[in-house]
């Protein structure tokens, strides 16, 4: 049963994002900038550095952001009573940040930003309401995400990496060990790893895009966990020396990457770059959760990474999952599961996931439940042994095992195999057009 206080927060969260993305409409045309602005914005409301104040001297060099009401009276909705007559000269927002905060370069840059509104009424009624309402980091997370979700919708497919669905961030924070204490996310996006995955004690990640590095930035900043979280603006292509405990990764699909000092004698791509790096990057208990193209799994290009690694009895656990879950592509993906701590000889798990989702609309929705519940359940899931996998070309796919998977069925009927019940038609292949019309083998 829903919680009605708890609805009502989200509600009343989403609506001033509302209230903010139309207010900032007329004069930001540039809606990644907005964003930004608004979660300066946040933090300074989080990090209890807006307040309501009167007769403030707008030059205060140690004033990031200050707005001017002088003849508006928001906490009344009288929108033409004079400050003077009330003796006071104007009443406005004022922040204050130290310099020594970890996110005062950014946060100052997007809040001078606010500082430039002409007519800043809507924006003042938001800052107000913030100081007012007792919220937590992870209220201000909450309103931050919504506010690039509604981004997204309104610019299309090309802008869903901006920020990977929720579910599949939801599946590995499930199936990571609570032992991980330090995780490295390179290809980090907006962080999202960093925010779902409940327990770590380091979390360090690179982002090359500019964008994305601010945006994540921004969502280090207004998590609970900001001093645990070290985001580096580069290139993966500079592979840190440092052992984790868990490397997560999603990374851009079949990029060629210029690895720097790469031990590898071959091209490689980026969806493969943290597999080929799991042994040494990770330590004795560590693991690899990575999502990748379907191809990664049956691909002659792939066919001695996945040699190596199921020899070396690393990998637990290959999941296919649903076309369509990823807003920017319609690419089947699998997630592909490393572990150190199993022994040479374990069986691997396979779970076909590609029916397991759920629709909103024309979306996709991967159903996180379904997989774990799979998982548990032996009738669902492959166990698939190293020398199944040698038999079968050292293949992932799991559609190369599926004939050994005991499937469920009604009562009363009895499983058959197909060669069972139909013979098999002995075609021969004839060329000769004056015979009639050929049926192929094929047919």
């Amino acid at each position: 049963m829903k919680n009605p206080m708890n609805e009502n927060k989200v509600n009343g969260l989403q609506e001033l994002v509302w209230e903010y993305l139309s207010a900032t409409r007329s004069f930001q045309p540039n809606t990644i900038v907005s964003l930004k602005m608004f979660g300066a914005l946040l933090y300074l409301a989080k990090t209890r550095n807006l307040c309501q104040t009167f007769n403030i001297q707008s030059n205060d060099p140690d004033v990031l952001l200050f707005m001017d009401i002088s003849y508006v009276d928001t906490l009344s909705g009288n929108t033409s009573t004079s400050w003077e007559e009330k003796g006071i000269l104007n009443v406005g927002i004022c922040s204050r940040l130290l310099k020594e905060d970890n996110a005062y370069t950014i946060i100052s840059k997007y809040a001078k930003d606010l500082r430039k509104i002409s007519d800043p009424i809507y924006v003042f009624s938001i800052a107000e309401k913030l100081i007012k309402w007792n919220l937590s980091s992870n209220d201000y997370l909450k309103m931050f995400d919504f506010a690039i979700q509604q981004y997204m919708a309104t610019m299309g497919k090309a802008y869903g990496e901006f920020s990977q669905p929720k579910e599949m961030t939801k599946l590995v924070a499930a199936l990571i060990s609570s032992s991980c204490d330090t995780i490295f996310n390179p290809f980090a996006g907006t962080l999202s790893y960093a925010t779902g995955i409940a327990h770590y004690t380091k979390f360090e990640a690179i982002e090359i895009n500019p964008i994305m590095w601010e945006l994540a930035s921004i969502r280090a900043a207004l998590s609970e966990r900001d001093n645990l979280i070290s985001l580096k603006q580069g290139d993966v292509a500079n592979w840190p020396s440092t052992k984790y405990d868990a490397i997560v990764s999603t990374p851009p699909f079949r990029m060629k990457m210029d690895m720097v000092g790469s031990i590898f004698n071959c091209t490689e791509f980026s969806d493969t770059v943290a597999l080929r790096r799991f042994e040494l990057s990770t330590t004795e208990k560590g693991e690899l959760f990575t999502y990748v193209p379907m191809s990664v799994l049956f691909s002659n290009r792939e066919e001695e990474l996945r040699h190596e690694l199921t020899s070396k009895g690393y990998i637990d656990t290959i999941i296919t999952l649903p076309s369509g879950i990823l807003p920017h592509t319609s690419i089947p993906i699998a997630l592909i599961v490393l572990r150190k701590s199993l022994s040479v000889d374990e069986p691997i798990r396979m779970i076909d996931g590609s029916s397991l989702f759920t629709e909103v609309g024309k979306k996709r929705i991967l159903d996180v439940e379904a997989i774990l519940s799979a998982l548990e359940n032996d009738t669902k899931t492959l166990q698939v042994s190293i020398d199944q996998i040698k038999d079968g070309q050292w293949s992932w796919d799991v559609n190369v095992y599926s004939d050994s998977l005991e499937r469920e069925h009604p009562e009363g009927y009895v499983r058959r195999t197909l060669s069972e019940i139909v013979d098999t038609p002995d075609l021969k292949r004839y060329f000769d057009d004056a015979k009639g019309p050929v049926v192929k083998i094929s047919d």
